[in-house]
């Protein structure tokens, strides 16, 4: 089953998106690894600098943080199938948008 989102890696970008030679910002953004924006954090709200890189770094990992789960999820099942995995199950199916 393919995910739902923009295939991975994501990276993490604190500066200089567009390679101008510039730091547009200081906040983080989260980039495809050709260049498309997934997401950009800003400094609306109280979240100080270093917390918006670290919640950037968490979504960057997000495609492989899904991937792992799906596999790990479908060996749970070859091993034992008669088990139920519900809290995988619910995760997925939130990371799909199902939930």
């Amino acid at each position: 089953m393919s995910a739902p989102h923009s295939p991975g890696p994501w990276k993490l970008w604190d500066t200089d998106i567009d390679g101008d030679g510039f730091a547009h910002s200081d906040w983080p953004h989260v980039m495809t690894s050709d260049g498309t924006a997934v997401c950009d954090l800003c400094d609306w709200g109280s979240l100080e600098l270093d917390e918006q890189r670290d919640n950037a770094r968490l979504i960057a990992a997000a495609p492989e943080l899904y991937q792992a789960l799906l596999q790990a999820q479908e060996y749970l099942h070859d091993i034992a199938p008669a088990m139920e995995y519900d809290a995988n199950e619910v995760l997925l199916r939130k990371a799909r948008g199902e939930a």
